[in-house]
């Protein structure tokens, strides 16, 4: 009788543990996308972000945007670099260029990459966007949407 009720519970909490998802069937989407891929992505947009602080905004965009859509659309292009240069001319009332520091990367499953960035100057911030897509593991990403505000309070949700 002992040993029915011992090989009963050995086999409810067999069939608990199976149905209690493990460290890896129940990883966030988005694991596919590796570390380097994350360093690679970020490094390309910090490289961007220089270049802005140097004024450089045209030639910012024509790196990052390389095989991108948007660098094909001249009207959208044009109203990028505008927008840039208008909110970093306001931003100069700001202070000088300070810095960058990313403040968040996820992903959406393998081919998808969201980066955020803070753009710093001595007394404001501006929030960079940016993402990233890739239609095959063994093709290169590319830079499908791009965007700026000063909407910090964004940064604390989730």
């Amino acid at each position: 009788m002992l040993r029915q009720k011992r090989l009963a519970w050995a086999m409810v909490l067999g069939l608990l543990l199976l149905a209690v998802p493990t460290a890896t069937t129940a990883q966030r989407p988005g694991s596919e996308v590796r570390a380097s891929d994350f360093a690679e992505l970020g490094a390309r947009f910090e490289r961007f972000l220089e270049r802005i602080s140097e004024g450089r905004v045209e030639v910012a965009y024509d790196a990052l945007l390389a095989e991108s859509l948007i660098l094909d659309d001249a009207e959208q292009m044009a109203d990028l670099v505008e927008k840039t240069r208008g909110a970093l001319g306001t931003l100069g009332d700001y202070g000088p260029f300070v810095g960058v520091e990313r403040v968040r990367a996820d992903s959406a499953g393998s081919s998808l990459v969201y980066l955020r960035y803070l753009y710093k100057t001595g007394r404001l911030p501006m929030v960079w966007y940016c993402t990233f897509y890739r239609p095959r593991l063994d093709a290169d990403w590319m830079l499908v949407a791009v965007r700026f505000d000063t909407e910090l309070e964004g940064l604390f949700q989730q």
